[in-house]
């Protein structure tokens, strides 16, 4: 009990005329000024225990909360960026190979168009000429090549149709790591509520300070409420990927 100087005098008084009055066999009943005396002391002693609870609660949940950030700061965030660069890595990759694909089956498509042409001029042949055994015997021949070409340039198309559905699948991992990333930064979140929460007073009275804005951010897909992107902003963005 943390009493000043004059309280402990004070009190020391009352008990010394309460055992004044014991001795004299007088009522065991504590005087008034005594009862009222350590009630106050009472008070004030359980004031100062409430206050020291007060007290290490905060400190506990700041150290707790202290914890979280230093963990989120040295492990949470550098696993997010790695975890994002990769999903950029896997994402950059199927996108390049994706676009071989499609040049290369560009290339098959048009040998369907020139092999419709070429079959179409050996129709009208045998439409309107009359061909010898000979002739014939080209024709046929000609017709077999074709069929030959189509063969093949039907099996690269059925190919690069396959290997542009595998480069996709990195969308099924990717997927599930930004799942998690976004899990990271929901708990991000969190913390710093906690620490706003614990320290807004502190922080307010500091003033607001500008936050700067990036000087080239790369723009993202259209949101749902935000303007959408611009033929521009795709451009610099195919750009900026390399393509």
């Amino acid at each position: 009990m943390n009493a000043s100087a004059a309280d402990r005098g004070q009190l020391i008084e009352y008990l010394r005329h309460w055992l004044q009055r014991l001795e004299a066999g007088e009522s065991m009943e504590a005087p008034a000024q005594l009862s009222e005396h350590l009630g106050n002391s009472e008070s004030a002693f359980y004031e100062q225990v409430a206050s020291l609870t007060q007290r290490l609660h905060r400190a506990i949940t700041e150290l707790r909360l202290d914890q979280r950030l230093t963990r989120i700061v040295g492990d949470t965030i550098p696993d997010a960026r790695d975890r994002l660069q990769h999903v950029v890595g896997m994402t950059e990759a199927a996108a390049h190979r994706t676009l071989d694909l499609i040049d290369a089956t560009r290339g098959a498509t048009n040998e369907f168009i020139a092999a419709a042409q070429r079959l179409e001029d050996a129709g009208n042949r045998l439409a309107t000429q009359a061909l010898d055994a000979q002739a014939h015997a080209e024709l046929a021949a000609m017709l077999r090549g074709e069929g030959t070409r189509l063969q093949h340039n039907a099996g690269i198309l059925r190919s690069n149709l396959n290997d542009m559905a595998t480069a996709q699948e990195y969308q099924d991992i990717t997927g599930q790591i930004i799942k998690r990333v976004i899990r990271l930064v929901e708990e991000v979140d969190r913390a710093l509520g906690e620490l706003l929460g614990s320290h807004g007073g502190m922080l307010k009275a500091r003033g607001e300070a500008p936050i700067p804005e990036a000087k080239e951010a790369l723009p993202g897909p259209a949101l749902p409420g935000r303007p959408a992107a611009n033929q521009q902003d795709a451009d610099a963005l195919l750009d900026s990927l390399g393509f």
